[in-house]
């Protein structure tokens, strides 16, 4: 009698104590602390947000909200979950570090899913997906669970915070009088309170109330996500299917791939020569026409090995076996079309010079990789239970290595050192770099040190702009 194993690569429930029933079960009375915290993260926001470029004020509030809901998580983080929260802090500190504003939305779109994804303790593809739902699904009854410790509770929250409230408002008071005479009395001291106070305008009031309530309310729908995530819809296990109905496909891609390959080697060593000796090959259509085609080789074969890894018998050791090699070399044939790709972009860059978009399709090129590395390493152990957060933490990495790497500096440097060795260069683009390219352009008659020396207050800070200021002297 033979017992079936379960399929590690099927989709599992990701939390069956989580799922909410058909049923309309109110949420859990919120913690006292929580009107709070929602209104601290709510007037940070607002104060360090509007007015300000991206810097010292973005990681305080994003900063804010995170803390707000730190009590809510702390008691029951995982390794996993202090592996993305870590990732996600390293991403938020490159407000800190860089200046490129596409880089930085980047940065910020990953800080959010990762919180999100630590919130809702997604550990599965459906989960993943359905985590971003979650946040913005639960918005609108944020507002109402925030203020609940509130409404019912009045008489005591009033007693309990009138103090403070007087007192909050008597230190405002008395600053404000002897801060404003000290500011009168002494020159050096007025300028340092210019710098450290941010400007409060007008005409910036009802965007600071709209920041100031959507991170409050921000605060609240974390809480409910992390309360009760999004059911991810149930998907039905895959049925084991005959060893020859997926061998046989999975061996002819293999004899396909290695066909390829072969010939993809000649691009991998021969360079620049073999591109000039092709017939009417140019850079252009070299790189262009066969890049993006070999990206969706790369991105359509691990969807093969998901469909297949879930038809292989797993009580059969012959078929297990089976499955590791081929879909094993497979993956090996995946990543040397990934480092053709690589070449095709680098001999391209080398005739044409660097770009945002190639420095970053560099960057999904090897995100890509990791992502296969993660699946082989999967096929190896024969368990998948880890592997959709690995591949989520692989794509950070990723992202995290494009900041290190400093994109807006190295197109700088490119573009300085080919017009030094007698070759043209692209003003117009490089004034649109950022205060990162600064210290490579100071010797270039362009406008961006002007564009970097302008002041701004201490919310806005940002080590990439303090250097530029500092080279462009």
């Amino acid at each position: 009698m033979t017992t079936s194993t379960p399929d590690p690569f099927a989709v599992p429930a990701p939390f069956a104590a989580a799922r909410p029933s058909r049923e309309r079960v109110p949420y859990p009375a919120p913690p006292a602390w929580l009107p709070l915290a929602a209104l601290g993260a709510g007037c940070v926001a607002a104060v360090a947000i509007p007015g300000q470029r991206a810097g010292l004020g973005t990681v305080l509030a994003v900063g804010a909200v995170g803390a707000a809901l730190l009590p809510a998580v702390r008691r029951s983080l995982t390794r996993s979950d202090v592996l993305l929260a870590a990732l996600l802090v390293a991403l938020l500190g490159m407000f800190l570090v860089r200046d490129a504003d596409w880089l930085l939305a980047l940065d910020l779109v990953a800080v959010a899913a990762l919180g999100t994804w630590v919130l809702a303790g997604a550990r599965t593809w459906a989960a993943l997906v359905t985590a971003g739902v979650t946040v913005w699904a639960r918005l609108a009854p944020a507002v109402p669970y925030v203020l609940r410790p509130l409404v019912r509770s009045r008489r005591t929250v009033a007693a309990r915070w009138r103090p403070a409230l007087r007192g909050g408002v008597l230190a405002v008071a008395l600053v404000v009088v002897f801060g404003g005479l000290f500011a009168s009395a002494d020159a050096a001291f007025a300028s340092l309170a210019a710098r450290l106070l941010p400007s409060f305008h007008l005409d910036l009031l009802p965007f600071r109330v709209v920041v100031g309530m959507f991170a409050a309310a921000l605060v609240g729908a974390g809480m409910l996500t992390r309360l009760r995530p999004l059911a991810p819809p149930a998907l039905p296990a895959p049925a084991p299917r005959a060893r020859a109905e997926w061998a046989v496909p999975v061996l002819a891609l293999d004899v396909l791939f290695a066909a390829f390959v072969a010939v993809q080697l000649a691009v991998l060593f021969g360079g620049h020569a073999h591109v000039l000796r092709t017939s009417g090959l140019t850079y252009a259509q070299y790189a262009r026409q066969g890049f993006f085609q070999l990206m969706a080789v790369a991105v359509l074969t691990l969807g093969v090995v998901a469909f297949v890894t879930g038809r292989v018998r797993l009580d059969a050791a012959r078929d297990r076996l089976l499955a590791r090699a081929s879909l094993g070399t497979l993956l090996l044939l995946v990543l040397v079309v990934l480092a053709s790709a690589w070449r095709r972009l680098a001999l391209y860059e080398s005739a044409y010079g660097l770009t945002r978009l190639r420095l970053f399709v560099h960057a999904v090129i090897a995100g890509i990789a990791l992502v296969v590395l993660c699946v082989m390493a999967a096929g190896v152990v024969w368990r998948a239970a880890w592997l959709p957060r690995a591949c989520v933490a692989a794509g950070a990495v990723t992202l995290l290595g494009l900041n290190v790497a400093n994109p807006d500096l190295l197109i700088a440097r490119r573009a300085v050192a080919t017009f030094r060795a007698g070759g043209e260069i692209d003003a117009y683009y490089l004034d649109g770099l950022g205060a990162d390219a600064a210290p490579a352009l100071r010797s270039l008659d362009l406008p961006t040190c002007a564009r970097v020396a302008r002041s701004e207050s201490f919310l806005g800070w940002n080590l990439a702009r303090s250097r530029a200021r500092s080279a462009c002297r």
